[in-house]
């Protein structure tokens, strides 16, 4: 495989998943950070590094915390908008293939997201639609410039029509959480150990 980079955009934890209803004592912005977590721990764990980009202090305090003199960089005063900050840490991400990636993939296995990566370099641009099909987890292209983020609703539809081709991927890379019913699907599938170390706490 080649060696790809991967950005993952992480929001403000307290506007983050507001659709989602977190069971009974979690915090909902604990709940982000975990998938967060769990969606780079998987990218490391099949030797892609992972540029986060956020607008938020506290996320770059825990991620600094969490994995200190890893491959992981993390980026500050990201512009606020999922696309704008996306487009900030592809200004700065050089030459080579990349990936973004969506932090909300609790149940994520680095073997689905290294299938996909291998898949991408197939073709100059390719995406991974959500569960549902409308939305997009994964973006990869052989070049960043080629990327032109537009994440939000029918974002599959948005980046099909800018040239990207469909990559078929496991659910685990599909399955974004944006709810309880979401996070209960994760949770069937084997959730990441940050998400399943935090809902145990709580039981």
């Amino acid at each position: 495989m080649r060696s790809w980079r991967l950005v993952l955009p992480v929001k403000d934890l307290g506007a983050a998943k507001s659709r989602l209803v977190p069971p009974v004592g979690v915090q909902r912005a604990d709940l982000a950070l975990a998938f967060a977590f769990d969606a780079t721990a998987a990218a490391l764990a099949v030797g892609v590094p992972v540029l986060v980009t956020t607008s938020s202090s506290s996320v770059v305090a825990a991620f600094r915390a969490e994995w200190a003199g890893d491959a992981v960089e993390v980026l500050e005063d990201a512009p606020p908008g999922l696309n704008e900050a996306v487009s900030f840490a592809l200004g700065r991400c050089g030459d080579g293939p990349v990936g973004v990636m969506t932090a909300d993939l609790p149940a994520l296995r680095g073997s689905s997201l290294q299938r996909a990566l291998l898949a991408a370099e197939q073709v100059p641009y390719a995406v991974v639609p959500d569960a549902a099909g409308t939305g997009t987890t994964l973006l990869a292209a052989l070049d960043p410039a080629r990327v032109r983020p537009s994440f939000g609703p029918g974002s599959c539809a948005a980046h099909l029509a800018d040239g990207a081709h469909v990559l078929e991927a496991g659910v685990d890379l599909r399955l974004d959480v944006d709810t309880a019913e979401d996070l209960e699907a994760a949770r069937a599938l084997g959730l990441g150990p940050a998400t399943r170390a935090l809902l145990a706490s709580a039981a």
